[in-house]
């Protein structure tokens, strides 16, 4: 009973660590299912479209599926995610996550790994960056070369195309070669045609004009022998347009008229004629037909006009106005040129407008009429540095996200390769723990071994023991019984001798008893031998047993040594395996740190670089501060110098005063005088603006003042010229070469009270003024107050213009700030027939409420742009 008790002691600890590795193993295979049976489940509710549903279920399968170290589920977690975002237009959240799953699947080597790759080369794509794209997908294909999957040619065309957009044509060329190559193995002929098209498309982008003709004399060549006449069209028109850039003009016609001829055997639709009839036009152009491209170009303009195209339509009549102005036709092209900017302003399309208002003002010039001509050639230097810049925001834009985007990449296979580190860590760390586990637990069980055999034995010879001293015991007994007898014999030998001759009867019958008595005690001893050898031969036994009993447990110890010896082998190969993987990474971590450390000496250096900034900083703060508080005081001066808003509002009740400086002070002024019967007001803006436009500002008002009190009668014109001349004798301007053209833009009216008559004349701005509801113009001279193109003796005089007026007319007097405002959606300037549109709606509004609404609608059509110019607008009501 106590070997038994003693064993299951033994036991105890075995079962108990078995039990427990079971149920940890038990509990792992569950978190796999549930983990498996969550995934099922985000994929269910995909495919319903409930993506939120989806990726919470994802997060929450991708926390378990972390501790169960399983790949391919974090992989397909990772790629279901990725696909969510991707349907909801997240493309950024989605790119991160392809790339997570792309990583799961590199670590197990899993061929999804090239699905994915595929995927985010997609999202690239879409967001424009094409190199980005590019790299991906020759990372597809890498994978599949280095595992030797069969030729993919989607995969191949993906990564042509790629490289074609990202403007590496000899990467794309090469890539298009080898999908020729695989068509014309394969036979597949589709494949070979819409690569044959890709070949001619990078032939012509690195300018290999000769290979694209061959290319399209491939494809015409299959399409002659199918019949297929809208592709022989379609490919006669793009070797005309090769022929064209190659300078072969004639060829370029007949390739032209082909197409047009294949396109009107199969019913050529109205929108294409129009583009070859336009192509055609061109080449007769370049071959000095003038009016056979003037035939053919309005054919074109005629389809398109049936067709509202007002974009293709501004193309086609700025090349025939071009023609026209070839053949010195003044009179048509600047009919043509002009419809074309209409056409232009119509379709939206500025990159048209501009080409467009360039050849007006090239027909403004041949018809010597250098001022407008002058004029549309700055709208057409204007739009064109205004779309110029659109396209390098845009560029600088791009370009930003692509940066981001590439660090927010770097910085997650950063932040993936720290974690795949920390993982082969931990992973060591375990696997050592587990073999330090199982060698302790070993030891515990030959420790609990030792101990339980050296109980058993202690308790075996407890058990000797005890038998001995009970056979002492015994033997003792037997010796005190034995000298009992002797003594007793002894005592009955005296009575018997003492009573010898009483006894001799009884003296045989005493020896008889004594004789009975030693066979009896030799049986006795006998017996006690008997039992002796049994308990001896019992205590062997027991000692056999307990050896085979000891001996067969050392053998089950024995192989589980050896089982876990083989563990730990295999522990030891993949403790190395992962220790190798390690130093990789350890090395690749080196590389980061060395990368790291780079950054780091070039941060302190940019740092070291920032500290000497911010001290030019504080002194350019220092000295911005000076020049600050002195432009400051200029203001004040400026202030002073002009009349006081409330001057303008005592000589008109109704009027106000719309003044908006760009900077602190302004090269615009307004200035009002009064004298006798006479009301005078004016708004002038000055060369340049700032401190220098508000010296010019200063020295206006000043001439004006001046001229005012020393004339008795005069006119607006009259002001004027008396203050061109005093500007340009203070400026000492005399017309010379190189000599600044400092000066000033002005519109003055003069009010007689009396006879209710108003005289204007203005220096290239104009004035406004409704009457009845109806806008009139009194238009300005083009020559500003100074020296322009002109030299001193030959300057003209200004036009005086005199209007009667009446109650309720309404004047506007203005600079061009307002109308020269960059804003709106396009980004575009203001102008002026916006600006009069603005004043027609708001004209009958009382003054303060008109003067509210210009500036709201300044402001919003500003929006974030800077103010470009100072704004000044004066208005009037009689």
């Amino acid at each position: 009973m106590n070997r038994f008790v003693f064993l299951i002691l033994l036991l105890l600890p075995v079962y108990w660590f078995t039990g427990e590795k079971a149920c940890a193993q038990e509990s792992e295979m569950n978190d796999s299912i549930f983990s498996w049976n969550l995934y099922r489940e985000a994929v269910r509710e995909f495919n319903e479209n409930n993506t939120e549903e989806a990726l919470q279920i994802t997060e929450r399968a991708l926390q378990l599926a972390a501790t169960l170290e399983d790949q391919v589920l974090t992989g397909n977690l990772y790629f279901l995610s990725g696909q969510c975002f991707e349907i909801r237009e997240d493309w950024e959240s989605a790119l991160i996550y392809y790339i997570r799953a792309s990583r799961s699947y590199e670590r197990i080597n899993d061929p999804l790994q090239v699905i994915v790759l595929k995927k985010a080369a997609a999202l690239f794509t879409r967001l424009n960056m094409y190199e980005k794209a590019a790299d991906y997908y020759q990372n597809a294909l890498e994978f599949n070369l280095e595992h030797d999957k069969p030729f993919d040619h989607e995969l191949i065309e993906d990564l042509a195309y790629s490289h074609y957009k990202a403007m590496r044509y000899d990467q794309s060329e090469n890539r298009f070669k080898d999908l020729l190559e695989f068509s014309e193995a394969e036979k597949h002929f589709d494949l070979r045609l819409r690569t044959l098209f890709n070949l001619a498309e990078v032939s012509l982008k690195q300018e290999k004009l000769r290979d694209n003709l061959q290319y399209n004399q491939s494809m015409l060549t299959h399409f002659e022998e199918s019949g297929d006449k809208q592709a022989m069209a379609l490919i006669s028109n793009n070797m005309g347009y090769a022929n064209l850039r190659l300078g072969e003009q004639a060829d370029a016609l007949a390739s032209f008229q082909n197409a047009l001829r294949y396109y009107d055997e199969t019913g050529i639709e109205d929108r294409k004629r129009s583009h070859l009839l336009g192509n055609i036009g061109i080449c007769y152009q370049n071959l000095g037909e003038y009016d056979n491209s003037i035939r053919n170009l309005r054919q074109a303009i005629n389809i398109t006009r049936l067709l509202n195209d007002t974009e293709e339509t501004a193309r086609l009549e700025n090349i025939i106005a071009n023609v026209y102005l070839l053949k010195r036709d003044l009179y048509n092209a600047g009919s043509f040129s002009l419809n074309s900017i209409e056409s232009a302003k119509a379709s939206g399309n500025m990159k048209i407008l501009v080409e467009c208002y360039h050849t007006y003002s090239q027909v403004l010039k041949q018809g010597n009429d250098h001022i407008k001509a002058l004029e549309f050639y700055e709208l057409y230097l204007s739009l064109r540095d205004s779309l110029a810049l659109e396209q390098r925001l845009y560029e600088q834009q791009l370009a930003q996200r692509i940066l981001d985007l590439e660090k927010s990449e770097k910085e997650l296979k950063l932040v993936l390769a720290d974690e795949e580190l920390k993982d082969l860590e931990l992973r060591n760390l375990q696997i050592e723990a587990e073999k330090k586990e199982q060698e302790l637990e070993l030891l515990r069980r030959e420790r609990a071994l030792e101990v339980s055999e050296r109980q058993r034995i202690m308790q075996s010879l407890e058990l000797t023991s005890e038998r001995h001293e009970a056979e002492l015991r015994d033997r003792e007994i037997q010796a005190l019984s034995q000298e009992r007898e002797i003594q007793e014999l002894l005592i009955k030998q005296k009575e018997a001798e003492e009573k010898e001759k009483e006894k001799e009867i009884m003296l045989l019958e005493s020896e008889r008893e004594l004789q009975q008595l030693e066979i009896e005690r030799q049986l006795e001893t006998r017996k006690r031998i008997i039992w002796m050898l049994f308990l001896m031969v019992a205590v062997v036994i027991t000692m056999v047993v307990s050896f085979f009993v000891v001996r067969n447990k050392n053998h089950v110890l024995a192989l589980q040594k050896k089982e876990i010896e083989e563990k730990n082998f295999d522990l030891e190969q993949k403790n190395e395996e992962i220790r190798a993987q390690s130093e990789n990474l350890q090395t690749a971590y080196e590389e980061i740190q060395t990368t790291n450390e780079m950054l780091e000496q070039k941060s302190e250096e940019i740092l070291t670089q920032n500290e000497q900034i911010t001290r030019q900083k504080e002194l350019i703060e220092d000295k911005n501060k000076n020049i600050t508080d002195s432009i400051l005081y200029a203001r004040r001066i400026q202030t002073a110098v002009l009349p006081p808003e409330d001057f303008i509002e005592g000589m008109f009740k109704e009027s106000f005063l719309f003044y908006k400086p760009k900077d602190i002070v302004s090269g615009d002024f307004y200035w009002s005088a009064k004298k006798d019967k006479y009301k005078i007001i004016a708004a002038a803006d000055c060369t340049g603006h700032g401190v220098p436009g508000a010296f010019m500002s200063m020295l206006g008002v000043t001439l004006l003042n001046e001229v005012v009190i020393h004339t008795r009668e005069f006119t607006a014109a009259q002001i004027l010229d008396r203050l061109r001349t005093e500007v340009i004798k203070s400026l000492k301007q005399k017309g010379v070469e190189g000599e600044t053209k400092d000066g000033m833009d002005i519109s003055l009216c003069v009010i007689d009270t009396e006879k209710m008559q108003a005289d204007f004349a203005g220096a290239n701005n104009p004035l406004y003024y409704f009457r009845n509801g109806e806008l009139n113009i009194l238009p300005a001279d083009k020559m500003p107050i100074g020296i322009s193109h002109q030299e001193v003796s030959e300057l003209s005089n200004f036009t005086n213009h005199q209007i009667p007026v009446q109650s309720g007319d309404t004047l506007y007097l203005f600079t061009d700030g307002f109308a020269d405002q960059f804003g709106g959606p396009l980004n575009r300037k203001f102008k002026y027939t916006q600006f009069r549109e603005v004043l027609k709606e708001i004209h009958d509004l009382p003054m303060t409420v008109q003067k509210s609404r210009l500036e709201e609608i300044f402001e919003n059509w500003r929006g974030m742009n800077e103010q470009i110019d100072d704004v000044l607008i004066i208005g009037i009501k009689i």
